[in-house]
């Protein structure tokens, strides 16, 4: 294994967009039971914890933007590391067994009791035992997080040699890794698909890959899975989402548009406290990213900023994060975790933040791009579309 991989494993686990399910007959309740060991590693996450760790269980609701339900919390300690976490259930779905500012694991209530074994000095970190689904999802993010890194290592490797100006030899062998990379992420994710045995499982996995995928071959995979579970609410769901892409089908939003106009002014505090203004990067072409630690699609999304910023820093180009965090500590980790090099801001006021009515969106992660003089000259971008934008304005400028 891995040696970076519990970090990994933190991170990917955050990262993935999570989707609950109501398709099977109602549980009434259901509770994990489960040890803690090595709880000493946990207590360094929090100095304020003392000789105590606390546990919660939320429920991972299936509207995307919505936040986790908090349903159960215990108290452990190193003399007693038991826990036992209990909730009602609307139907089998995802739920977070979350540590104070350390670990989180996610599993699938498919039984009424679950075993949780997780050890803070172990790579592997945690352990399912009597729920099959669960299982099955540890299995898919363990190996999923694996093939992660050395994609995101290939990644890395090509962006350095860009920058280095490697002769060309070494960027097509380079280029050749990545492209290997991706497809041996591709081939085990279709190769999970096929033999997965839980609807919701199989909603989860596809939820979080679609940006790995060409449109028809994740139309391809998606169509397989309905015939294979044609009642689930969560594959269905992704079907409509992917319906509105693909007929280019907008859902009505309230909000302003921004392009053309000017980006209203704000002052928030950066890591350090000290006030940092919007208006003081003018001179540059700016891209703002609305984001935060706990959204996950925001943290699948980083990588790809990564790779603009690193490409297109030296073009007159910069990015300031603006992070809708509560929790200074989860923000800063977040950011060195992400290698978000950039500058960073945030009031540290969740949603009530006062960028939210100022820019009027209602969810993350959200960008705009601003030219020089501060108008917005592009917003939402994403993927392939970030870098392709900055191409198109940085090139004409220079």
């Amino acid at each position: 294994m891995n040696p970076d991989m519990p970090k990994i494993l933190k991170s990917f686990i955050l990262m993935l967009v999570v989707f609950a399910g109501c398709n099977r007959e109602e549980l009434p309740k259901f509770k994990i039971v489960g040890t803690a060991s090595h709880l000493e590693e946990a207590m360094k996450y929090d100095a304020q914890t003392g000789d105590t760790v606390k546990i919660y269980l939320k429920e991972l609701p299936f509207a995307k933007g919505r936040q986790p339900i908090l349903l159960d919390s215990a108290y452990i300690t190193a003399k007693d590391n038991r826990f036992e976490l209990e909730a009602v259930s609307r139907g089998e779905g995802f739920y977070n067994v979350e540590f104070s500012n350390g670990p989180v694991v996610t599993l699938i209530n498919d039984v009424p009791e679950i075993g949780l074994e997780v050890d803070f000095m172990d790579e592997d970190f945690y352990g399912v035992t009597g729920s099959p689904a669960s299982v099955k999802l540890r299995e898919f993010i363990f190996n999923y997080s694996e093939k992660s890194h050395a994609a995101n290592a290939a990644f890395q490797r090509l962006d350095s040699l860009k920058l280095l100006k490697a002769d060309d030899d070494q960027l097509i062998q380079a280029t050749n890794a990545k492209n290997r990379a991706i497809a041996d992420i591709n081939n085990y994710t279709k190769s999970f698909l096929i033999d997965v045995d839980n609807a919701n499982v199989a909603a989860f996995v596809l939820g979080n890959v679609s940006n790995t995928f060409a449109p028809q071959e994740f139309e391809v995979i998606l169509t397989r899975l309905l015939q294979k579970f044609p009642e689930n609410d969560n594959l269905f769901s992704i079907k409509a989402d992917l319906e509105k892409k693909m007929n280019q089908i907008s859902v009505p939003d309230t909000r302003e548009i921004w392009v053309g106009k000017q980006a209203p002014d704000f002052i928030l505090p950066d890591p350090n406290g000290k006030n940092l203004a919007l208006s003081s990067f003018k001179g540059k072409y700016v891209l703002v990213d609305f984001w935060a630690s706990w959204c996950g699609p925001c943290r699948v999304e980083n990588p790809n900023i990564v790779s603009a910023y690193r490409e297109f820093k030296d073009k007159n180009f910069t990015i300031l994060g603006v992070s809708l965090d509560k929790d200074r500590a989860a923000w800063l980790k977040a950011i060195k975790e992400d290698s978000l090099t950039w500058n960073h801001v945030s009031d540290l006021a969740f949603w009530d933040s006062k960028v939210v009515p100022l820019y009027g969106f209602e969810a993350i992660p959200y960008n705009i791009l601003l030219d020089p003089g501060g108008t917005v000259i592009a917003e939402n971008l994403r993927g392939p579309g970030l870098k392709n934008k900055l191409d198109e304005v940085l090139s004409a400028n220079e």
